[in-house]
């Protein structure tokens, strides 16, 4: 926790291309859509909204989870880490598939 009243403890953003399309924190659960075609998206298809959600709920425990091995890592028994999970995702034609790199930074 950050001791920040109202702060939430876990923030999920997606992005493409550089703009953030979709928002999540652990306060609310539940996705807000950042774009109009986003929004449009995800009232055209509910279940889509509902999948988002239910992904982020369900990448609470294993985030938490890592935040707590990583501050035993960094000997860091107070204070706030930061941990930025980026999930690069590629389309190869060639391939007709997707392939994606998943990244981990820590800030203490």
């Amino acid at each position: 926790m950050s001791g920040v009243p109202n702060f939430p403890e876990l923030v999920g953003v997606a992005v493409v291309d550089e703009v953030q399309i979709l928002y999540y924190d652990s306060n609310i659960e539940t996705v807000r859509p950042k774009q109009d075609w986003m929004r449009k998206l995800l009232q055209d298809d509910p279940h889509q909204h509902d999948w988002y959600v239910a992904e982020s709920i369900n990448q609470e425990p294993f985030l938490r989870a890592m935040i707590d091995s990583l501050k035993k890592c960094l000997n860091q028994t107070e204070g706030t880490v930061c941990l930025l999970n980026v999930l690069s995702v590629k389309f190869l034609p060639d391939e007709n598939k997707v392939q994606s790199l998943p990244l981990l930074f820590s800030q203490k």
